[in-house]
């Protein structure tokens, strides 16, 4: 195998992966029904579309997909309880109020996370997290300059993984 075919192999096994294999479609001709299977080049062709898919994602830091999975390997990890989440109108956010381990930057033990914004894809993150309500998780949080030049930052929910049912935090 050549070096660029061994660099490329993980990004053809991807994008086999994310087509499936060769459709499978029932023609019917009066009472008969046969099965017609893709062909091979239409396979390829859909294989092929999705390498191109797949590579441009990557290979484009504008990605959605690049910037989501930078955000999440810059993130600070910490379990917490799901109290409430309610939509904040003023930013098109939802606010994710959560119960933390009490700490001396923390005191009371509740913490405020935004999801981003729902129009750059913030309401699938406020459903599951809503669907978290009263549970125990693990937070993946990011922090974000405000782009106003204000200097402020805000704490961003970029996911969360349920870790079974609530539970009192030890002092």
């Amino acid at each position: 195998m050549s070096e660029a075919t061994a660099d490329i192999q993980p990004l053809v096994i991807a994008a086999i992966n994310a087509t499936g294999p060769r459709k499978v479609d029932e023609v019917e001709d009066g009472d008969e029904v046969t099965l017609v299977e893709e062909t091979e080049e239409n396979w390829v062709g859909r294989v092929s579309e999705n390498a191109r898919l797949i590579y441009s994602l990557i290979n484009d830091d504008q990605s959605p997909v690049v910037k989501a999975v930078g955000r999440l390997s810059e993130a600070v990890k910490y379990v917490a309880n799901v109290v409430e989440v309610k939509k904040e109108k003023s930013s098109n956010r939802a606010l994710v109020t959560l119960e933390t381990k009490p700490s001396k930057k923390n005191p009371e033990g509740k913490e405020t996370v935004r999801t981003d914004r729902f129009d750059d894809g913030g309401r699938p993150m406020a459903s599951k997290a809503r669907s978290l309500i009263g549970r125990r998780v693990l937070v993946f949080k990011y922090m974000e300059s405000a782009t106003d030049g204000s200097g402020r930052d805000f704490r961003i929910l970029v996911d969360i993984k349920d870790l079974g049912e609530a539970r009192e935090f030890d002092e």
